[in-house]
C-alpha cells in the first residue's frame, strides 16, 4: 500500500462547512486535501438538473442572519443579481384543509370544531414550568395549549428532529420555532385575518437559476486539492492518519471534519468516544423530488412549503 501521503491539514467532507474550511486554508496557503465521499461535493446542499427541472437534495433556501445579501458572504463568489429576495409563503396541511402558516398564529382557519378546542385549550394551558429541566415539549403546550400541540406542533417536530421532544432542552432549536406571541394568537383566532410574522426565514434568498447548488458551485470555485469518491473509514487519532474505502491513507497535523459527529467518533475506533457518540441523536430526511407540468390547483399556487 506504500507510506500514507503526508498533508498539513486534511478536511473531512466536501459540503459547505467543508468547502469553506478549505478555501480559508488556501486563502493563508496552508497544505491541505479536502476528501469527499461522493462523486461531487457540495453535501446536502446540492442540485440535480433534470431536463427544465432544478432538484435541490434538501429544502434549502438561504437564510441569512449575519449578512445582508449572498453577494456578502465570505469566499462565495456570489453575485446579488443572480438571486433573489423572496417572502416565504408556507401553509400546513391539518384536517383535510390547507392552513396558513405558523398554525398557531391562523388558528380561525381550522374548521369550528377544531377551533374551539383549540383555543379552549389555549385558555388554560399551562404555566412553562421553572428551572432549567422544562423541555422542549413544555415550552409548546405553555405557549400554544395542549390540543395543538396534540394536533400539529409535537408531531411536526417530531417527525422533523427524529426525536421525542420531551428529550429536548426548552432552549432547543428555539431560532427556529417561533417563540409564543399571545397578541399575535389572539389576532390569529379572529376571523379572516392571516398572522405571518417575522422570524428567521420570513424571507430567503434564492438563485434565479440554476437551483441552491449555485451557492455549492460559488463556494468551489477556485479550490485546489479536492478530492472526490473519497469514502473515509478510519481514522486513527494516536497516528493521525485517516483511511479511505479505496486504501488511501493520508497523515494530516490538523484535521477538520464536518462529517457527522456520531460517525466520525465511531471512525476512531475509541472506546471511550464511541460510547459516547451513542448517546447522541440526529435526525435525517429522505427528499423526494417531484416535477410537475401544467397548473396547480389554486390553493397550492405560490407555496414554498407545505
Amino acid at each position: 500500500m506504500g507510506s500514507p501521503q503526508k498533508m498539513v491539514a486534511i478536511v473531512l467532507g466536501g459540503g459547505i462547512s467543508g468547502l469553506t474550511a478549505a478555501r480559508v486554508l488556501q486563502q493563508k496557503s496552508r497544505e491541505f486535501l479536502l476528501l469527499e465521499r461522493c462523486p461531487t461535493v457540495g453535501g446536502l446542499t446540492r442540485t440535480v438538473e433534470v431536463g427544465e427541472f432544478c432538484f435541490d437534495y434538501t429544502g434549502h433556501f438561504l437564510h441569512l442572519s449575519r449578512y445582508a445579501t449572498p453577494g456578502d458572504i465570505p469566499y462565495a463568489n456570489l453575485r446579488n443579481d443572480e438571486w433573489v429576495q423572496i417572502t416565504r409563503r408556507s401553509r400546513c396541511f391539518v384536517a383535510g384543509k390547507v392552513i396558513t402558516a405558523p398554525i398557531q398564529y391562523n388558528l380561525a382557519e381550522l374548521p369550528p370544531d377544531l377551533f374551539k378546542r383549540c383555543v379552549e385549550s389555549y385558555n388554560a394551558r399551562p404555566a412553562l414550568p421553572n428551572g432549567e429541566n422544562a423541555t422542549f415539549l413544555d415550552y409548546i403546550v405553555s405557549g400554544f395549549g395542549q390540543e395543538l400541540a396534540d394536533l400539529f406542533l409535537i408531531p411536526q417536530n417530531e417527525k422533523t428532529m427524529a426525536i421525542s421532544l420531551d428529550h429536548l432542552s426548552k432552549h432547543a432549536v428555539r431560532r427556529f420555532f417561533p417563540a409564543p406571541d399571545e397578541k399575535l394568537v389572539r389576532m390569529g383566532m379572529a376571523k379572516g385575518v392571516a398572522t405571518n410574522p417575522m422570524n428567521y426565514n420570513s424571507t430567503f434568498w434564492y438563485p434565479k437559476a440554476g437551483g441552491i447548488g449555485r451557492l455549492v458551485q460559488g463556494l468551489r470555485t477556485g479550490i485546489d486539492n479536492c478530492a472526490v469518491n473519497q469514502d473515509v473509514i478510519a481514522v486513527n487519532l494516536r497516528d493521525r492518519t485517516v483511511r479511505t474505502r479505496a486504501h488511501g491513507t493520508y497523515c494530516w497535523d490538523v484535521l477538520f471534519s464536518s462529517i457527522p459527529l456520531n460517525s466520525l467518533c465511531q471512525m476512531t475506533n475509541d472506546e471511550e468516544l464511541v460510547r459516547a457518540s451513542a448517546m447522541l441523536s440526529h435526525s435525517s430526511t429522505i427528499s423526494f423530488n417531484i416535477g410537475i407540468r401544467g397548473p396547480l390547483p389554486p390553493e397550492l399556487r405560490g407555496i414554498h412549503w407545505l
